[in-house]
């Protein structure tokens, strides 16, 4: 239910999940994630995952998990996992903002084609790619975008 509540740095973990597919030939890549206040187009913005890997300059980076087939995951192709610590927005005046949306665009990549960029791996960048060049299109079945939230900083 939320708003979940948390205190400051206390861990707040993450699943996103293909579904409406069996195919193990397509995997879910987390492209871009990031938080803000509200919807997704808002600002300030804090980037948390840029082109699959973790934000280099965030003090608290994301820390993926690997996921494994068990009785409820068939194809662990199709979910990813990360962590990253409970933070807060702060204006100039130290006031924190307690209200936290996390949103990510997600990538369905043709594991038989992965052709660089996001689909060749989470924070994979193969020879000759460099950071931030685009997906080739014949590798991505789709795009989409999802957020969760809210999440509030407990100040007690």
């Amino acid at each position: 239910v939320y708003p979940i509540a948390k205190y400051l740095q206390q861990p707040l973990y993450f699943e996103v999940e293909l579904t409406g597919t069996t195919n193990p030939q397509v995997s879910l890549e987390l492209e871009n994630c990031w938080a803000t206040q509200d919807d997704r187009t808002t600002q300030p913005r804090w980037n948390l995952i840029i082109d699959g890997c973790p934000n280099p300059v965030d003090p608290y980076q994301v820390i993926f998990h690997p996921v494994w087939a068990d009785a409820r995951i068939k194809y662990p192709s199709h979910f990813k996992r990360f962590e990253v610590q409970m933070f807060a927005f702060a204006d100039g005046k130290d006031d924190l903002h307690n209200r936290l949306f996390i949103h990510c665009d997600v990538v369905i990549c043709d594991v038989k084609k992965p052709l660089g960029g996001v689909c060749s791996g989470q924070c994979s960048i193969p020879e000759g790619v460099t950071k931030g060049q685009r997906r080739d299109v014949s590798d991505v079945y789709g795009i989409e975008h999802v957020t969760v939230g809210p999440m509030s900083l407990n100040l007690s």
